[in-house]
């Protein structure tokens, strides 16, 4: 009983020598560069695989989004016909964001749109806040305002900046509060009991999810807004006339490449709620379709006079998934 007392002060004593260090090396402002092949990009390129051993919830947020498959992505592989469209590889694998010009990584294409595109410059990692933590272990740049610009994304979605750019909207929405839903954490995580405790003194703070999904826009509040009024024909039929608002800062389908659609889909239902037909639409981007940023579009279509209620759907739809942007249940006037 002694010995285990004597040996669990010893390992009291060592993690208080080192809580000691650490805050001695913050409260001095050092900078630890423990991980040199971070920031020596002329030498060797970073890796995501060396990010995600400290920033850890970050990391499983990209790597199953569409930012990781930008290059390994069968969609993207048969567009470009096998790899051979290389002017695609700018955005689909980029090296730097903080260039004029973006150009192509030169290694590592299957990272996509890594870490490194967006938040390394000059040896440094960049950021939108200050880092809290105790012990720095590569140097770190703070640029708020570029990470809150929507500037940022339109580096690569030049179209849909463009658009973005447009709208003249007091307090519009940029980019990255529809398709960076928040979160409260800190910066990094530990995997084991050290880096457990070296992380517990960083401070929680509000970040943005790395998922760019397009189920982080699933049914946007305020994003699209569908208004409906009905006109008798005859005794058996009725005009149903739909006024779909657009209350997104671009277009819906938005972007230049590859497939773009949305469908608005209408299920007719009986005052029971048993459906009586169905009526449906799609918008293709490429046929400069679909619903302009600020705008009002008019639908009509008739059904019977039988239908008392209407659920209403407007889907995007890639060639790998359908995300559902807007959907209610109206109950005719």
């Amino acid at each position: 009983m002694a010995l285990r007392r004597i040996r669990l002060l010893q390992i009291d004593f060592v993690f208080f020598l080192m809580t000691v260090l650490l805050v001695l090396t913050s409260c001095l402002g050092l900078t630890q560069n423990f991980y040199p092949e971070l920031t020596q990009k002329e030498n060797v390129s970073p890796s995501v695989h060396s990010c995600a051993g400290c920033h850890i919830d970050i990391y499983e947020e990209w790597k199953n989004s569409p930012h990781a498959k930008a290059f390994t992505s069968e969609t993207y592989r048969e567009r470009t016909n096998n790899y051979q469209y290389q002017q695609c590889l700018s955005c689909h694998t980029p090296d730097s964001v903080f260039s004029d010009t973006i150009l192509a990584r030169k290694e590592r294409l299957e990272e996509g749109v890594s870490c490194i595109a967006c938040h390394f410059i000059d040896g440094k990692f960049a950021g939108p806040v200050e880092s809290t933590a105790v012990l720095l272990v590569h140097p770190v740049e703070v640029r708020t305002d570029f990470y809150r610009s929507s500037a940022l994304c339109g580096k690569c979605h030049e179209s849909t900046y463009q658009e973005w750019l447009s709208v003249d909207s007091l307090g519009k929405k940029i980019c990255q509060e529809c398709h960076m839903t928040p979160v409260v954490r800190s910066s990094t995580q530990g995997d084991n009991l050290i880096s457990n405790m070296i992380v517990s003194f960083e401070e929680q703070g509000h970040f943005k999810r790395h998922k760019f999904h397009l189920s982080e826009i699933e049914n946007l509040e305020g994003g699209v807004e569908v208004l409906c009024s009905s006109k008798g024909l005859s005794s058996q039929e009725q005009e149903i006339h739909l006024t779909i608002q657009n209350h997104i800062p671009h277009r819906i389908p938005t972007g230049s490449f590859g497939h773009r659609k949305v469908v608005l889909d209408v299920r007719l239902l009986d005052e029971q709620g048993k459906e009586i037909e169905t009526w449906s639409r799609e918008y293709f981007r490429q046929m400069d379709q679909g619903f302009l940023p600020n705008s009002i579009q008019e639908e009509v279509f008739k059904t019977s006079i039988r239908t008392k209620q209407l659920e209403i759907t407007l889907k995007r739809i890639s060639p790998s998934e359908s995300i559902s942007i807007y959907s209610e249940k109206i109950r005719l006037p």
